[in-house]
């Protein structure tokens, strides 16, 4: 399930079949447990995923285990969670202008902030030479 309006994703540490998740990451007292499951989750979604904080809280509110249980989380929460992980370096997000004048934002994420923040800077690269040679 896509999102046609929401970010783009892209995970910098892929794995075949199984998301492995540095012991590190799951235990940075820096994050909320909450920040911690949506870098999970994020975690395991394929590259070119598209979502928003907006979908994600959809997504978990109409999660069929959620359905009786507190796992459900709100707009506002879900942004509170990925703004930890902007901060602490697990997620990098920048707006970048397309074709035409379109805006979108990237969401590069991953277990190694300087992997993570040196791959959005090429992904912002890549596509501002993109907008220019267009």
């Amino acid at each position: 399930m896509t999102n046609a309006t929401g970010a783009t994703t892209y995970n910098v540490t892929r794995h075949k079949g199984i998301q492995l998740i540095q012991r590190d990451v799951l235990q940075d007292q820096r994050l909320s447990f909450r920040a911690r499951g949506i870098l999970a989750y994020l975690l395991s979604l394929p590259d070119g995923w598209k979502t928003s904080a907006a979908q994600l809280s959809k997504q978990l509110k109409e999660h069929p285990e959620s359905a009786d249980s507190k796992a459900k989380e709100g707009r506002e929460a879900v942004e509170r969670a990925l703004r930890e992980l902007v901060t602490v370096g697990y997620l990098g997000r920048e707006r970048v202008q397309g074709e035409g004048g379109t805006w979108s934002t990237v969401w590069i994420f991953g277990d190694d902030p300087a992997a993570v923040a040196e791959a959005v800077a090429a992904e912002v690269a890549k596509r501002r030479r993109a907008l220019r040679s267009s």
